[in-house]
């Protein structure tokens, strides 16, 4: 009698099958990393990017109406203040807002808020103090002020313009661990990380009219 023998795989055979199984699902998974990756760096460009804007769009519109423009003073805390006709903002730079912990007095961001008509630009803290008035805190969670500058336009002899103003905005976003030079006015994303798509630095500037 013919006996038939069952077909099967044999042991080399089936070590080399799970060995390009194991491959093509390393590389699937690299890619679906990957593209989760540039979603979230996507995603964190996006808000930075729209936070800074709001930033520069309302300073710009206060810079464009104000009677006169204060520049940059200190408070008592070690926070900052400037004025822009009656919108007072007051600032920590280089100091990340954590919205679970946020307060007005020193862990915040950018706060705006609006003076009394007869007070005049005063600091919101300290001897002869105006308190702030409902302030409306102008970073997201995560975010940092690493500079603002509004300041006069030059002529050509090196004098003041009369009306014309330049503002510059740099807005950080993310932890410590993942910005380079974070407590200074240029940041900048460490490449070598891994969590780089969850930082993002923008810079934005730009120089209108005042009173027209």
């Amino acid at each position: 009698m013919i006996q038939k023998r069952s077909a099967g795989f044999t042991i080399v055979e089936l070590t080399i099958a799970t060995a390009v199984f194991s491959t093509v699902l390393l590389v699937g998974l690299a890619s679906f990393l990957g593209i989760g990756k540039i979603f979230y760096k996507g995603v964190t460009i996006t808000q930075t990017q729209g936070a800074a804007q709001a930033v520069l769009d309302q300073l710009s519109s206060d810079v464009q109406f104000a009677v006169a423009v204060v520049p940059s003073q200190a408070t008592s805390t070690g926070s900052q203040y400037l004025c822009l006709g009656s919108a007072r903002y007051t600032y920590n730079l280089y100091q990340i807002v954590n919205l679970g912990g946020h307060d007005n007095i020193s862990h915040f961001g950018l706060l705006r808020d609006v003076l009394p008509g007869s007070s005049g630009c005063a600091s919101p803290f300290g001897p002869s103090a105006v308190a702030l008035s409902k302030p409306t805190e102008l970073l997201g969670d995560k975010m940092r002020l690493s500079k603002i500058d509004i300041s006069p336009a030059k002529n050509g002899d090196g004098s003041d313009t009369q009306n014309l103003w330049n503002i510059g905005l740099t807005l950080a976003y993310g932890d410590d661990s993942s910005l380079k030079n974070g407590a200074t006015a240029n940041p900048t994303c460490d490449a070598n990380l891994n969590s780089t798509q969850f930082c993002s630095v923008v810079n934005l500037s730009t120089s209108l009219n005042r009173g027209l």
